[in-house]
């Protein structure tokens, strides 16, 4: 996915391979496909709503993914600000909780 976001020209073909992957049961595969889409200009409507998903997902480095690439592209979302507020009390303290507060800051500053 990333190659194809590298690339970066969007034709039809490429955004609806990426778009498809997006649903992906696989988190890494989902946040892959949000930044390659981005990164082509064409940004999902369902971006917001896949990622705050995966800021829940089982596997910790799916979670500061998703977080991280919330906090770059979750601007103005009350959805995003929402999860990344509920990721401050993540399990994982020394990995989810620092990422969470950063991306905040990053969103707030926008």
């Amino acid at each position: 996915m990333e190659s194809l976001g590298r690339i970066g020209i969007p034709t039809p073909q490429t955004v609806a391979a990426i778009q498809s992957c997006m649903s992906d049961t696989s988190g890494d595969v989902g946040i892959s496909s949000v930044k390659a889409l981005y990164k082509l200009g064409q940004p999902p409507s369902n971006a917001i709503p896949a990622l705050v998903r995966l800021t829940r997902d089982e596997n910790v480095g799916v979670r500061c993914c998703a977080i991280e690439t919330l906090g770059q592209v979750g601007t103005n979302s009350p959805e995003a600000i929402a999860a990344l507020k509920s990721a401050l009390s993540d399990e994982s303290a020394n990995f989810v909780r620092p990422l969470a507060s950063k991306a905040l800051k990053s969103l707030k500053a926008n």
